[in-house]
């Protein structure tokens, strides 16, 4: 006799895959948009302001990966 949840096993495996593959797909995204705003500012702005851009950014990642990112409280 088989289990009665053993049936749904490829409907929740789908779902986390899905799930997983969606949250890798939005942090691209976000990771991808910071990086899309350096370019412009690193035509316009000099050698020494873009160093500054990039420590307050550099600053800001070590302080939200302490914090736990997103699920940090």
């Amino acid at each position: 006799m088989k289990e009665p949840l053993s049936e749904y096993l490829p409907i929740i495996v789908f779902l986390v895959v899905a799930i997983v593959l969606g949250f890798v797909s939005i942090l691209f995204i976000f990771v991808d948009l910071k990086i899309a705003f350096l370019f412009p500012r690193a035509v316009a702005f000099s050698e020494m302001s873009m160093m500054v851009l990039l420590a307050i950014l550099t600053v800001g990642f070590a302080y939200e990966w302490k914090k736990g990112g997103p699920e940090g409280e």
